[in-house]
């Protein structure tokens, strides 16, 4: 028994001719008859009556149409509910999110992204905060459509959005925790906490010290920010970093250091084989040209 024996069973049945049902099925009388006397045959029962130029459904018949016409209903709604999920799964995208990037840096994007009336196009589901590796392979694995992140990789591509400032992060009971501003100088010599040596998040740091031809005097080598921030405020050094949402600025000093280019790229980023949904396009077009508005919200 087939799908198409079930179809033309049921046109049958409400139209009760031959000729006209098989028009309405767009094949031929013979087709028609022999597909229905197969369904018979298969079945062992005669499901039409002839009445002269008619037929009517016969007592099995008239049994029969009830379940066909219940299945093949549930196989169409079940055919529109699978078309609606599918329609709304495009207009969805999942965007990542450094954990050191603070929201309020990608936020005011988005909440332009809806006032200029693309909510009915693009739903943004989810923004999922992580680490930059574990952004990078949330991309990789399509866990996620966008990222904002730190850099690329050979399976990633991207354009960079902005460039996120780094100060150097004292107690206020440092010395320079009264200050606002400083020199590179001031603090090339003073114990310094860095996370997770050896860390993309540490290359602009780097550099600085490359800059100045100095040796950064490290002090401890912290596994997060939490613990490097409380080493700070027990051992009155510093570190060089973003401002994190997570800090607690109440005991901590923020100062910009005039003379040093600390500054790190951020990147919107995505797979480079996977095909780019109409949504994921518009969204990203859309970021890329309120360039200026995320450069103002970084700086």
């Amino acid at each position: 028994m087939t799908l198409r024996q079930l179809q033309y069973f049921r046109v049958l049945a409400q139209i009760k001719h031959y000729t006209h049902a098989a028009e309405i099925l767009v094949i031929s009388q013979p087709s028609l008859s022999t597909t229905i006397s197969d369904l018979e045959k298969e079945l062992g029962v005669p499901l039409f009556e002839k009445i002269g130029k008619r037929v009517a459904l016969s007592l099995y018949g008239e049994l029969f149409y009830e379940y066909v016409n219940q299945s093949l209903d549930t196989l169409e709604n079940g055919k529109k509910a699978l078309k609606q999920l599918v329609s709304s799964q495009k207009h969805k995208i999942t965007v990542g999110c450094l954990h050191t990037l603070s929201f309020s840096l990608v936020n005011p994007i988005i909440d332009k992204f809806y006032e200029e009336g693309f909510s009915d196009s693009v739903k943004i589901e989810n923004i999922i905060s992580n680490s930059n590796q574990k952004l990078l392979d949330m991309l990789i694995s399509e866990e996620i459509d966008l990222a904002f992140c730190l850099e690329l990789s050979s399976k990633l591509e991207g354009k960079p959005i902005f460039h996120q400032e780094m100060f150097a992060i004292v107690s206020k009971k440092h010395p320079l925790g009264i200050k606002e501003e400083i020199l590179f100088e001031e603090i090339q010599n003073e114990p310094m906490v860095v996370v997770k040596p050896g860390a993309r998040f540490n290359l602009p740091v780097e550099k600085a010290f490359e800059q100045f031809k100095a040796t950064p005097n490290i002090a401890f080598k912290a596994d997060d920010f939490n613990v490097a921030f409380a080493y700070i405020l027990l051992e009155n050094s510093f570190m060089i970093s973003p401002v994190l949402p997570s800090i607690d600025l109440s005991k901590l000093s923020v100062l910009r250091i005039k003379n040093a280019n600390l500054c790190r790229p951020i990147y919107l980023a995505w797979k480079i084989d996977r095909p780019f949904s109409e949504s994921a396009k518009i969204f990203c077009d859309f970021v890329c040209s309120h360039y200026d508005l995320i450069k103002n919200e970084g700086s």
